[in-house]
């Protein structure tokens, strides 16, 4: 009786070195991150602040709430007992607490604009010291609000909790300017802040503590608040965005502060009166404690404001500086004329750095000599003297660095420069570099010794460096031009050397045709063509030597010469001899052409060929290996004549059903693949061996795509041509 089989969970085993193994389940393990997971995108939803209209709401429902059962108490006894009070206050703070982080995250906090985020701090801190002393005009001479009279009731309650909302409406505002360029102990110095204001607040809360007087209730509320004003004290400190603030600003700022601080401090003093805490401890402790802050935070700000106020008129100056550079690096980056380029450089130079006098220098890249390519203030005969001295110039482009003297008599390397320019006192040279090599040197004097100081020479630096940008790109774009330019000849030549080529296949008795020519650039020397006649096809393929419109044109020379022979001669060699001596006579004599020309007669069905220097024919027959045919002879334009007709010669090959006939150019056996392996006849004899039951067209395919696998990603340097002809 087979044994029952027990339930398992699903295991997974992963074998280790030395044959043990590693079982896991899997079941377990998915069950596990499962529900971490889900535990995750829990907290994560409870992170996410809730919309701020049902934020608002909620808050709005809480202080409603608040404000009916108050209303209860007042009509039944003019007081709210001891016991309700901390669930009247932990409602609202609860309310509170669900609000601010949908403040934060609201659009109408201004994180960016500090100039916005200051005036929204003024206006909250206006409309609470406003509401309260509104406060105060209907108490009177009254000691208490909330339960004075049924005139006060109403309106206290509502000015408790629109200056709590305002409150807490500040703190995300107040929270983007202690944030401004951050530090490490940032968050966290803040964080401190919160939790020991959330701690002070629960512990008045819960230990009913219901007096204004922060120093009441014992050492340990009294402790707490010392603690919150060094915390308090330590997030006042963070005034980075000052530091962005021009003099003008800075001084708007300073009366701002002053104001601020002003009625940051009426608020605080009027919301510690024990009158206003009748409504709510919890929210009196919160508003009082937040303009605490706010009132050492504006009297920091005045302080940091006062420090830096005297220097605000240099640092404004240098801002302008900088920005008057990068207005003349943008002018210069987007000339493209060389000429134009340099003498706006030496132009923007003398602004940059309020010269008398500014020159560029630059190096030719073809001599390697130093040449003054620009300058301004230097007469015709000063500019001949400074090409024939370059001893500080030298030295720059082999230090790769800037130099500033500001008396150049006492300095060795520049004290030449007093003799051909008179009214130089001080000068700065800074070299300009392309990926750490020099281009020239840009100068830049002042008749004025002791005139310069490290800010000019690193201003001038920084000018150098766009310029140096600029003019790589004014010579990269004149090549391109030059390139362009050329492309465009080619092009042209390109197109009209495949209008040489046949437009068709022939299609001849007893003949299948293919034929394809691939060039490398946009023009080849690579020739093919066909020329029928009633008895019989004449066949020429050839390669010019060299590459691009001049190879074309000598191949658009060979053809007219070839097709007029043609005509004249049936014998291939003739053929060849006469084309020989006409091409001899017209192309140069570096240039030279090799050729194959051959005739097929339709009726006796056999092939006349003569080669001159160009690659063999493969022939290929059935059950037989494939074979070279290679007639003697040299390239056409080698010889006037002499020679050639003495070594060309004519073979006859008879043919039959299915025999193939393959023309091609060394630019196929010579091909090749990213480690320069050429892809060699052996292996067109190869793809020779396997053509059995293949057209012509097939033939042609499985060669150049042959050729296109070896190759791979390499690129191509040579045009290759392919004839393919199959007896039918």
């Amino acid at each position: 009786m087979p044994k029952k089989k027990t339930k398992t969970t699903s295991t997974q085993t992963i074998l280790l070195a030395g044959g043990s193994s590693l079982t896991t389940d899997t079941t377990m393990l998915n069950e596990k991150g499962k529900r971490r997971n889900a535990i995750k995108n829990l907290l994560r939803r409870f992170r996410r602040p809730l919309p701020l209209p049902l934020a608002l709401l909620i808050f709005g429902a809480a202080s409603l709430a608040v404000f009916l059962l108050d209303s209860v108490f007042f009509a039944v006894g003019d007081f709210v007992p001891r016991l309700i009070r901390p669930i009247r206050d932990l409602l609202l703070v609860a309310g509170m607490a669900l609000l601010l982080p949908s403040l934060a995250a609201s659009r109408y906090v201004e994180t960016r604009n500090v100039k916005k985020a200051l005036l929204n701090i003024f206006w909250g801190i206006v409309g609470v010291t406003v509401l309260l002393g509104f406060a105060n005009l209907i108490s009177g001479e009254e000691g208490e609000l909330l339960f004075s009279s049924s005139r006060t009731f109403f309106p206290t309650a509502v000015i408790s909790i629109l200056v709590s909302f305002l409150t807490l409406a500040l703190w995300p505002q107040m929270r983007s300017l202690i944030f401004y360029k951050s530090k490490r102990d940032t968050g966290r110095n803040f964080r401190l802040l919160a939790i020991g204001g959330a701690i002070y607040l629960g512990y008045r809360i819960f230990a009913g503590i219901e007096s204004s007087d922060f120093f009441s209730g014992g050492m340990i509320p009294k402790n707490m608040f010392f603690i919150l004003v060094f915390f308090m004290v330590i997030n006042g400190t963070r005034h980075a965005w000052i530091r962005h603030l021009n003099r003008k600003q800075k001084w708007a700022v300073f009366w701002l502060g002053a104001i601020m601080l002003a009625l940051s401090s009426v608020a605080f003093h009027a919301s510690t009166q024990q009158r206003y805490g009748e409504h709510s401890i919890a929210l009196n402790t919160f508003v009082s404690t937040s303009f605490l802050f706010f009132a050492i935070y504006s009297g920091m700000t005045l302080l940091h404001l006062l420090i830096q106020l005297p220097t605000a008129g240099l640092f404004d100056e240098k801002m302008r500086e900088i920005q008057t550079l990068r207005e003349l690096s943008s002018s210069i980056i987007s000339e493209l004329d060389i000429n134009n380029l340099v003498r706006t450089i030496t132009e923007k130079a003398v602004q940059v750095t309020k010269a008398d006098a500014a020159w560029l220098e630059l190096l030719d890249e073809k001599s390697g000599q130093i040449n003054l390519a620009s300058a301004v203030n230097l007469t015709g005969e000063e500019s001949a003297s400074l090409n024939r001295h370059h001893g500080v110039t030298d030295w720059i482009c082999e230090h790769r660095r800037p130099i500033l003297v500001n008396d150049i008599e006492d300095d060795d390397r520049t004290a030449y420069v007093k003799k051909w320019k008179k009214n130089i006192a001080a000068l700065i040279g800074v070299p300009l570099l392309s990926k750490g090599h020099p281009l020239g040197v840009l100068f830049s004097a002042r008749s004025d010794a002791w005139s310069f100081d490290q800010f000019d020479r690193d201003m001038l630096q920084a000018f150098a460096n766009q310029a140096a940008v600029a003019i790589d790109n004014a010579r990269l774009w004149q090549e391109s031009v030059e390139r362009e330019k050329l492309a465009q000849t080619l092009q042209v030549a390109h197109d009209a050397q495949m209008k040489l080529l046949p437009k068709r296949m022939p299609v001849v008795p007893n003949i299948d045709v293919a034929a394809v020519a691939v060039t490398a650039n946009e023009v080849g020397g690579d020739y093919f063509d066909f020329f029928e006649y009633p008895d019989r096809l004449g066949v020429v393929i050839g390669d010019v030597s060299g590459k691009g419109a001049a190879a074309a044109f000598h191949m658009a020379e060979m053809k007219g010469i070839i097709e007029s022979y043609s005509r004249i001669y049936h014998s291939p060699r003739e053929v060849l001899k006469h084309a020989n001596a006409a091409l001899f006579r017209s192309i140069e004599s570096t240039v030279f052409v090799s050729l194959i020309y051959a005739q097929i007669d339709y009726n006796k069905k056999e092939m006349l060929y003569s080669r001159a220097g160009h690659n063999p024919i493969i022939f290929v027959r059935a059950n037989e290996p494939p074979r070279l045919l290679q007639p003697d002879g040299i390239a056409l334009g080698l010889d006037e004549g002499q020679l050639f007709d003495k070594v060309i010669t004519e073979d006859q090959l008879p043919l039959q059903k299915d025999d193939v006939l393959i023309f091609y150019t060394d630019g196929v056996t010579e091909a090749m693949d990213q480690q320069l392996r050429e892809f060699e006849e052996s292996r067109l004899l190869e793809l020779a061996e396997n053509l059995e039951g293949k057209r012509s067209q097939e033939i042609l395919s499985t060669i150049v795509e042959a050729v296109r696998r070896f190759v791979g990603p390499a690129k191509s340097h040579d045009d290759y041509t392919v004839v393919v002809l199959k007896m039918k």
